[in-house]
């Protein structure tokens, strides 16, 4: 057990503990509180001092840690949730017994540990292995029974063999997408506070984009459009490549998720902040008229593998994964991504970027 110098006045422990940025409480051995550096104050609110603990702390658990802490001389921890600014905040809730000159005397130093981001980090890793998994294991059951069907088949059967090797090759396909996508998504997170420093011109990069995805939009019987404004400036510091990715799985979401036989338009336009004029930016709309989205999905639509209709979604070959890979680019170029839709009357992605300063 730690030992307690007694001699240390209580004023200079005070302002030793008041440069620790997490709270810090010392009890008696008769559970009275003698000592709150400034985080504690601000905590668990003032004139602690003098108070029983459970003052401070009513929560069952940390009252139980206390207790064995006192019993067994021994240190202990637990969790506790506390209510910090209106909010819900989780601790990890350590107790130390500290020895102080008398043998038969010592005192309890309370620290709390904020651990709400490694418990909300911890639970993101669990819903996106679970997320993942539940991804997989409908196209890994299909392969599966695929190949179970085609091992007893007879040699003779086409027409089995070529609808089963038909499953077999969109089953693939839409494993390697979320493969792919799960990569892109990887590797724009790692990179996210790394701003891009290459010039990119936003306009010939579109004009690119729209070419490339003309095939989708015939097969989907839309016109696919582009509209730029008169100026000639829509440079931008970026990542050609995520930058790319970001418009085509825009359109892609409008084409597929669109009427067919709608039309789907891009438009570039160079915006100046009215409250600042040397701020400026490329604002990219991709609108199209399909059948809107319900707004009580809106502030979701950019979470790993949020769908609004899973089933369309998935007949679709959509990932679940696409606006995530959005948002996350779109940060990286310390940009804004907003979503505006209405049921029955199609939607509008706008992507606004700051724009190079010349």
């Amino acid at each position: 057990m730690l030992q307690f110098d007694s001699v240390i006045h209580l004023g200079i422990l005070k302002t030793i503990l008041d440069g620790v940025p997490e709270p810090v409480l010392v009890v008696d051995r008769r559970m009275h509180i003698v000592l709150v550096n400034n985080a504690a104050t601000d905590l668990c609110g003032a004139n602690l001092v003098g108070q029983l603990v459970v003052a401070a702390f009513r929560h069952p658990n940390a009252i139980d840690c206390l207790s064995e802490a006192a019993q067994e001389r021994q240190p202990r921890e637990t969790r506790v949730t506390l209510s910090e600014s209106g909010n819900d905040t989780q601790f990890r809730f350590l107790v130390s017994p500290v020895q102080v000159d008398d043998v038969e005397d010592f005192r309890l130093v309370i620290t709390l540990r904020d651990v709400s981001q490694t418990d909300d980090a911890e639970q993101m890793r669990r819903s996106f292995i679970a997320n993942v998994s539940h991804e997989l294991r409908s196209p890994l059951s299909a392969l599966m029974t695929c190949a179970e069907t085609l091992r007893n088949v007879r040699p003779d059967d086409r027409d089995t063999q070529h609808t089963f090797l038909d499953i077999l090759s969109q089953e693939t396909q839409r494993m390697n997408r979320l493969v792919s996508d799960l990569l892109s998504l990887s590797k724009v997170e790692a990179n996210e506070r790394i701003r891009p420093t290459t010039p990119v011109r936003i306009d010939e990069l579109l004009a690119s984009v729209i070419r490339t995805m003309q095939k989708l939009a015939e097969a989907q019987q839309s016109d696919l459009q582009l509209i730029i404004d008169d100026s000639n400036d829509f440079q931008v510091n970026g990542d050609a490549d995520q930058l790319r990715q970001v418009f085509v799985n825009l359109i892609e979401n409008s084409l597929k998720y669109g009427r067919v036989g709608g039309r789907v338009e891009l438009s570039c336009q160079h915006v100046t902040d009215p409250e600042e004029e040397n701020h400026a930016y490329v604002v990219v709309n991709v609108s199209d008229e399909g059948t809107g989205i319900d707004s009580i999905h809106l502030p979701r639509l950019t979470e790993r593998f949020y769908r609004v209709d899973d089933h369309r979604s998935r007949a679709v070959g959509g990932t679940g994964l696409g606006l995530a890979i959005v948002k996350h680019v779109v940060q990286r170029h310390r940009g804004h991504l907003s979503i505006q839709s209405q049921l029955g009357q199609g939607s509008v992605f706008q992507v606004k970027l700051p724009m190079l300063r010349n």
